[in-house]
């Protein structure tokens, strides 16, 4: 086995060990989020802001984030904004790359 094989086998059982820690929000009527049952980062104030896992590159990295880059691709330069409001969602329909900018300017304003 080659170990270009070897590593997308260990990046496929990574998913599959992320994805037993999701399950679906029925609270509040919201429809299509996904929300991390496992470790959660809290912020210095004690809320809730997301989940975190060991990544593909072998850091710690937010569980949005190693799903959207699944889903779509190498995110760059760009950073995530979550588009539904539940900061424990990790739904990649639910979150969209933008400039930095843009996001701190839309998180401003909402």
């Amino acid at each position: 086995m080659t170990p270009r094989i070897k590593a997308r086998l260990k990046h496929y059982r990574m998913l599959g060990r992320l994805k037993d820690k999701i399950r679906p929000d029925t609270s509040k009527g919201k429809v299509g989020c996904r929300v991390w049952k496992g470790n959660i980062r809290t912020d210095e104030w004690g809320f809730y802001q997301y989940g975190v896992a060991v990544g593909p590159s072998g850091k710690r990295e937010p569980v949005h984030r190693i799903l959207w880059e699944d889903k779509y691709g190498h995110l760059g330069d760009n950073t995530l904004v979550n588009v539904c409001g539940n900061t424990l969602c990790v739904n990649p329909d639910h979150w969209t790359a933008t400039k930095h900018w843009t996001g701190l300017r839309n998180g401003k304003a909402a």
